[in-house]
């Protein structure tokens, strides 16, 4: 997703999970999309997306990046169909 988020205008956090869960799901990996927020250092709220399947992060950051955000609850799909 990295690599390929170079040549899309304006890819964001957002886009580059969205992808990636579209195509874990489209090939049967089992996968999550994560969204969380945080206060940056000068008080501005920021949010972040990324992905994880089986407990594991796939796209969007590392354990330690992460950790400064608190993820937003995971949201029901059966409520979105």
């Amino acid at each position: 997703m990295i690599n390929v988020s170079r040549y899309v205008f304006r890819a964001t956090c957002l886009t580059q999970a969205l992808s990636a869960l579209i195509l874990l799901r489209r090939y049967g990996h089992p996968a999550t999309l994560k969204i969380g927020v945080a206060l940056h250092e000068a008080k501005q709220f920021e949010a972040h997306a990324w992905v994880e399947s089986q407990g594991l992060i796939v796209v969007g950051g590392t354990t330690s990046e992460l950790s400064r955000f608190t993820p937003l609850p995971d949201i029901d799909e059966k409520l979105i169909k």
